[in-house]
């Protein structure tokens, strides 16, 4: 049997990541699955590709040999598949985009989908309602063609998968209380004084590094947990369990700035994760114009809410 381009894939993720765990959780295919059709790829070319240890996985010779033309096989393929879409969408001029829960942001990008629907051609944009921090991963695995994510600025080239353009440069960060909350009331927050105060953060199953040093940025401020961390996939639910008491989470100025009922936005101090940036996100092999429209239109009209405002 010869072998298919999901096993080459996967043997190309498990090399990259050193761990059959590791590469299953950047797949998002559980274990076992990932470990049967590595078994089968080793099995069709007649040969172990690594050496399985406690401490994770090594390549053998033969795997090291046929790293490099995997990668290469992997990278034309999902290259060819960006030229397909990318065919597609010129006659169809359809754009997947994730969207985003708060104001303006969200009414941003419903006028940018009012507005390009009657450009002409039409560019008809489908909105994919994802985890709050999941937009990344969703490009990986192609649910959608453009997102949106919270990155710091040391984060922003540290991955060629991407390619990106900074909608916004957050200067601080707000901690989300109930509003009858007894810090409620303060000009701004230090971590420390919420210590034991349950904390709710997105899921790490959809961004695991966010997820790592936003509760790492507030462990070093002073923070104690003192009960384990919620997670939560949604923005809008999150704030709800704020709102009903459950514990608080970090948002960024787009949400401090018009908090949902029963809840208050107080800030924290400004070292920490400060200059976090919110930037459009699209897959750099692409390089789609449509897209780049789209992000072009979203910038202008929520620079024109802005306008409004000032």
């Amino acid at each position: 049997m010869t072998a298919d381009l999901s096993q080459w894939r996967t043997f190309v993720a498990v090399a990259e990541q050193g761990s059959i765990s590791k590469a299953a959780s950047t797949m998002r295919i559980d274990q076992p699955a990932l470990s049967r059709s590595l078994r089968r790829l080793e099995r069709d070319i007649g040969g172990a590709l690594f050496q399985r240890g406690a401490s994770g996985v090594q390549l053998t010779e033969l795997g090291s040999a046929l790293l490099p033309e995997a990668v290469e096989l992997v990278a034309a393929a999902d290259a060819l598949a960006a030229r397909a879409a990318e065919v597609v969408r010129s006659s169809t001029s359809r754009v997947r985009v994730g969207t985003l829960e708060y104001h303006p942001f969200s009414a941003a990008l419903a006028s940018t989908q009012r507005k390009l629907a009657t450009e002409h051609p039409p560019v008809v944009l489908e909105l994919a309602h994802l985890p709050r921090l999941g937009h990344a991963q969703a490009l990986r695995t192609r649910e959608i063609d453009l997102g949106f994510s919270l990155m710091m600025p040391e984060d922003l080239d540290a991955d060629d998968f991407f390619a990106y353009q900074v909608i916004r440069e957050e200067r601080r960060l707000y901690a989300i209380l109930p509003a009858d909350h007894p810090l409620s009331g303060e000009d701004s927050l230090a971590p420390a004084l919420l210590s034991g105060t349950p904390l709710i953060l997105p899921d790490p199953k959809d961004n695991a590094g966010a997820y790592e040093q936003i509760l790492s940025a507030l462990t070093d401020a002073g923070y104690e947990a003192g009960a384990p961390v919620r997670v939560n996939r949604s923005l809008t639910d999150a704030l709800q369990d704020v709102a009903l008491g459950a514990g608080w989470t970090v948002a960024a100025g787009g949400v401090a700035r018009n908090p949902m009922p029963g809840t208050v936005a107080v800030p924290l101090p400004s070292g920490i994760l400060a200059g976090v940036h919110l930037v459009a996100l699209w897959r750099a092999a692409s390089e789609d114009r449509t897209v780049r429209s789209v992000v072009h239109t979203f910038r202008a009209e929520l620079q024109s809410r802005r306008d409004e405002r000032s």
